[in-house]
């Protein structure tokens, strides 16, 4: 499926946008900054990009799920996004546009250095739930989610995770829930225990 560019950008009053369940490889130059639900879930979605301007994105809730995404999508700045579903999109990365996902997949002992180095984005301050089950992870870069004071739920489930020690996740005392008990995703070989 096709959507021709600039054919919403004519509704100005438009909010809450449904495009589930289609057939959709790329969004780029994503322009709607006055939408405050976004639902791009179960499409074939490889790309998530958005034009940056001087005014931010309306965003609170954006629905990527069930897509094909295989590092962390580049998000609008939106400053109000609370809600973001990531989950069953194949994320290898949580660095975005990161071309070669593998090449993130590091020893336990380069973990350290790693952390210090990921940052999150802008759009993702204000989070409160955010869910990354059911992908492809491997490594946890905690730095990441450093400046995530809004978050409160954080969903992990049936990724990849190899190392993770539970004494590493209580510097963030927002995270109220790692959702689901230990889990071990079909294609690892490894299981988280907190």
């Amino acid at each position: 499926m096709e959507i021709q560019e600039g054919a919403f950008e004519p509704l100005e009053e438009l909010e809450v946008l449904n495009l589930a369940l289609n057939s959709l490889l790329c969004i780029s130059g994503f322009s709607l900054m006055q939408l405050r639900v976004l639902n791009l879930s179960h499409n074939a979605l490889e790309l998530f990009s958005s034009k940056e301007g001087a005014e931010p994105y309306l965003l609170r809730v954006l629905d990527l799920s069930h897509n094909r995404h295989l590092s962390f999508p580049e998000l609008p700045r939106a400053h109000d996004l609370t809600h973001l579903n990531l989950s069953n999109s194949l994320i290898a990365s949580l660095l975005p546009g990161s071309p070669h996902p593998r090449e993130f997949i590091l020893l336990y002992e380069e973990m350290q250095r790693f952390n210090r180095t990921v940052h999150p984005m802008a759009a993702l301050t204000h989070v409160a739930d955010l869910d990354l089950s059911n992908n492809c992870l491997e490594l946890f870069p905690f730095s990441f989610f450093h400046s995530l004071g809004s978050l409160y739920s954080l969903s992990l489930a049936r990724n990849c995770l190899q190392d993770v020690a539970k004494d590493c996740l209580q510097w963030h005392k927002a995270v109220h829930a790692l959702a689901g008990p230990p889990q071990q995703h079909p294609s690892c070989a490894a299981t988280l225990v907190l």
